[in-house]
């Protein structure tokens, strides 16, 4: 597949179900989809072999629910059944510091761990447990943290603990920007941790364990191709750069900016420590409120050359402190040449010239159309020769009126970071050009 996906429910269509490919439907709080795969021979089409596919989807996950209680019952059905008796090790794998890959390490630290509780009561003499399934959790981390693979300390502790059944929970990549935060997959196939974050590792599986492996994950992120895929329709070159935006980034960059003494709002984590929360169909984060009037709003009582001057020495102190450093995979919205996140083929700038020569053309003004295009041709080669060592930054990506705040007449912050990303030095001083034209 070209669009990367965790989820069995997505890699599969109904209109042409292969024939050991059974789907049923069930569910009252969720929409349940169970995909039963009888054997192998999908492994190359789709990438997923024989086992059980469950996909439970809810409108939220959120406690604050109506059917928070049905869904928590549906869901503890659905995964007792995968189950067998005995001991369970649950295993939290992600890291914790990354927001979309931390719902392993979060999910596990709320598990009852019950053990420990079983052998006081064996010491003890009491049966205050005697009715709790045995289980033991842990949250190791990742590879890049510990320098060990996953799977390498699950079955250090499997081998240890002798449980019956492993439950690896863990985070999923999706297509389907609505089902972020609100639908879980269980599956009896077990997991390659890391996959939701585009950093597979070696698989936990009964294959490896000799035990059932109960994989539970929850899309958390959606590859930036896919977005662009979904929103334009077109097919994306798959050599282009993809890459996974977070609000952590934004928050960072906001820390940059008041750095160097411009105001930026900061971003709020729930109770669980995460930027991300769901609401309804969207997953939102929630930023800071600054008290300033945009400038738009105070246009006409402004002076355009005082502004220009204080966001331009602004962007000298950004460039002066952080070129090249840290720079984000994500180029910013006004890239020039750089194809940026919405871009497939060709940059915006582009797009617009070529427009231009198209309507001239149609005009009866083909000549005037190929000078234009041929001036255009020569200029972006000779940027092109110098463009790739130019010193760049990351940046908010969106600077106009409605973006930047104003107090007594002088430039003072910035809000709206959904848009930034890395770019070239030159080109932010070209955007603050525009801006200044439109204004005057």
């Amino acid at each position: 597949m070209d669009i990367r996906t965790d989820l069995a429910l997505e890699s599969i269509s109904e209109d042409e179900l292969p024939e050991s490919v059974h789907i049923r439907i069930r569910g009252k709080a969720f929409r349940i989809t169970e995909i039963i795969i009888d054997d192998d021979s999908c492994l190359a089409s789709i990438g997923k072999g024989r086992g059980r596919y469950i996909t439970l989807e809810g409108g939220s996950l959120s406690r604050f629910s109506e059917d928070y209680r049905l869904m928590a019952e549906e869901l503890s059905k659905e995964l007792s059944a995968l189950l067998p008796d005995g001991e369970v090790l649950v295993a939290g794998l992600g890291n914790n510091d990354i927001t979309p890959d931390a719902i392993g390490p979060q999910t596990a630290s709320k598990v009852l761990a019950t053990r420990h509780l079983s052998c006081e009561q064996d010491s003890l003499g009491e049966e205050l447990f005697s009715s709790l399934r045995r289980v033991s959790t842990f949250a190791g981390g990742v590879m890049g943290q510990t320098g060990i693979e996953t799977a390498e300390i699950v079955q250090a502790i499997a081998a240890e603990l002798r449980p019956a059944a492993i439950i690896a929970i863990d985070a999923l990549a999706c297509t389907d920007i609505s089902r972020l935060g609100t639908t879980i997959q269980l599956t009896d196939t077990g997991i390659s941790p890391g996959s939701g974050v585009s950093n597979e590792r070696k698989e936990l599986s009964e294959k490896l364990f000799g035990i059932p492996v109960i994989a539970v994950g929850v899309p958390t992120v959606v590859d930036m191709h896919t977005i662009v895929r979904s929103l334009t329709g077109k097919r994306i070159n798959g050599e282009l750069p993809n890459m996974m935006v977070t609000p952590r980034d934004i928050d960072r960059l906001a820390e940059r900016y008041r750095s160097i003494g411009v105001l930026a709002p900061r971003l709020f984590k729930n109770k669980h420590g995460n930027y991300l929360t769901a609401h309804g169909e969207y997953v939102c984060y929630v930023s800071e409120y600054l008290d300033y009037p945009l400038w738009e709003e105070k246009e006409n009582e402004t002076d355009v050359e005082i502004i220009r001057k204080e966001v331009l020495q602004s962007i000298g102190r950004l460039s002066k402190r952080y070129s090249n450093e840290d720079l984000s995979d994500v180029m910013s919205m006004w890239s020039i040449i750089d194809l940026a996140p919405l871009d497939v083929d060709v940059d915006e700038k582009q797009e617009n010239l070529d427009l231009l020569a198209e309507n001239l053309k149609e005009l009866g003004e083909t000549e005037l159309a190929h000078e234009i295009e041929a001036f255009n041709d020569s200029v972006r080669e000779r940027i092109k020769a110098i463009y790739k060592d130019l010193p760049r930054c990351v940046i908010q990506g969106d600077l106009n009126a409605s973006n930047i705040l104003i107090e007594d007449g002088h430039f003072v912050g910035l809000i709206d970071f959904n848009m930034a990303g890395t770019e070239v030095n030159v080109n932010h001083f070209y955007i603050l050009i525009c801006l200044s034209k439109k204004k005057q």
